[in-house]
């Protein structure tokens, strides 16, 4: 679900900015900057919250068609 959504990073060493999706950030895995060579470790700063923001999120999306009244006109 929010897989492929893409996330800006922005390198500590060079400050340029790009991009990855979800899937591609992995709790501890390190990814190159693509712009000067520097690598990125990846860790959650609060460990345990991506995962209660993930279950919020999934619940909220679950719970959309309840919030969300459609009209049709003809």
């Amino acid at each position: 679900m929010l897989s492929n959504e893409k996330i800006e990073i922005k390198c500590p060493s060079c400050q340029k900015t790009f991009s990855y999706t979800v899937d591609q950030l992995q709790k501890g895995q390190s990814k190159r900057c693509p712009h000067c060579g520097n690598d990125i470790r990846f860790e959650e700063s609060h460990p345990g919250e991506v995962g209660k923001l993930e279950d919020k999120t999934k619940k909220s999306l679950a719970d959309i068609d309840k919030k969300i009244t459609m009209t049709i006109r003809e």
